[in-house]
């Protein structure tokens, strides 16, 4: 099949780090399909910039064609990030009879993390008579009321919704990473005949380039080890959504022990959270600087557990997904987990302790309890989170069930 993949925020990955599309499309590609991906040209998502005249670009990487539109650069989640977004849509849409006349698409996937995207691919799936498929990561908009406190008459709202309404309606198969996503889904256009699949995010096995730390982390890191403290790691981005102004408010009810806190990333709430440290007067939290996807794996080797949270929101009954806790199952880390969603890997697996959301003494109470294991329980405990992620999230298995699903969809619409 010719696959052409719709993702604003997945470039080639010499500009950003490798996620899920990649993935996929890479194991597509191998079993013989010619897979095409379109992006923007520049995303909060990019480290590096493609430097291109004209209005679009084309580059081959590891068998995977990728299509970048040029869109306006931006900070931040403000209004830089609108005129983005609506500049990558008109890019959609000018370039539609080239991108169906180049690559004649036999399935069309939209798949960026807001809706929008689904007006120019049902579009183009149209033109091509190809399958639509909607890949669903993230609920917009409740994302946007749950945790950005918009209003549900703002007209962003108004108009994200509108967007994910029209994307059920159209959408041939609907693939999610939500596990208990499907009555939302059907509430809101979907019909009741089957083209719902849950997959969820999963782990590279088969990615042996692991980088080695900057200078900066591995000193650190060492010299805390040689003092025998206790080091909870947090590798991710660092945003409301992420709920670290909790950690913080740990670290500071846990200063009689040895436990230091150890934060690598960056994001719109980076900023106010060492604003609060200092403030507190906190010698037990370390922030630094983000770091490549493939030097992940050597930070964590390096903590003694990673911690991972949500905010108390009722976004989160639909289920979780995220990248994040499939690095650290895959790594073999034991994990606190402070959530409350109709999902948990960590508890379902064992691999952690899991607590409520936004309850310091909570966190305090599982970083205190996993103090007092030993070293082999510790190790055991993780263990169980990679034996769990290597049986349920290979991507390879993933990008299969994708395959699968999309298959199974077009042979029943040939009947």
């Amino acid at each position: 099949m010719n696959i052409l993949f719709i993702n604003h925020y997945n470039g080639p990955e010499e500009y950003c780090a490798k996620g899920r599309t990649i993935y996929f499309a890479r194991e597509w590609v191998k079993l013989g399909h010619d897979v095409t991906i379109v992006s923007a040209s520049n995303s909060h998502a990019f480290f590096k910039y493609p430097q291109f005249s004209g209005s679009r670009f084309v580059q081959h990487e590891k068998g995977v064609r990728y299509v970048m539109l040029k869109t306006p650069k931006y900070e931040g989640n403000g209004i830089g990030r609108l005129v983005n977004i609506f500049t990558f849509l008109l890019q959609l849409w000018r370039w539609q009879r080239w991108l169906a006349g180049s690559f004649k698409p036999d399935v069309v996937i939209a798949g960026s993390a807001h809706t929008l995207d689904c007006y120019p691919a049902v579009r183009l799936a149209r033109r091509c008579r190809a399958l639509f498929v909607r890949e669903v990561r993230d609920l917009w908009p409740l994302t946007l009321t749950d945790l950005g406190g918009y209003s549900d008459w703002h007209p962003l709202v108004l108009f994200f919704r509108s967007a994910e309404n029209y994307s059920y309606r159209h959408a041939n198969l609907i693939v999610t990473t939500l596990p208990n996503s499907l009555e939302y889904m059907q509430e809101h256009g979907l019909k009741k005949d089957g083209r719902w699949v849950y997959i969820p995010q999963g782990v590279d096995f088969n990615t042996h380039e692991e980088g080695a730390l900057p200078e900066i982390h591995r000193e650190l890191l060492e010299r805390l080890n040689e003092k025998g403290i206790f080091i909870l790691g947090y590798a991710g981005s660092i945003g409301l959504a992420n709920c670290l102004d909790t950690l913080i408010e740990t670290a500071n009810i846990i200063q009689d022990i040895p436990v230091a806190f150890v934060l690598i990333g960056r994001g719109p709430e980076k900023e106010n959270l060492q604003k609060k440290a200092d403030q507190l007067g906190l010698n037990n939290v370390y922030f630094l600087p983000r770091i490549p996807q493939n030097c992940v794996p050597g930070f964590l080797y390096k903590v003694s557990a990673a911690f991972i949270s949500w905010k108390k929101r009722p976004l989160y009954r639909y289920g979780i997904s995220p990248n994040k806790l499939m690095d650290y199952m895959s790594a073999g880390k034991p994990i606190i987990h402070a959530v409350q969603a109709s999902n948990d890997m960590v508890a379902e697996s064992g691999c952690g302790i899991s607590v409520p959301p936004e309850d310091p003494s909570a966190i305090a109470g599982a970083i205190r309890e996993m103090m007092s294991m030993t070293p082999r329980a510790l190790v055991e405990m993780g263990n169980r989170g990679r034996e769990y992620v290597i049986h349920y999230h290979d991507n390879v298995k993933l990008a299969h069930q994708f395959l699968t699903a999309i298959e199974e969809k077009r042979n029943s619409l040939r009947r």
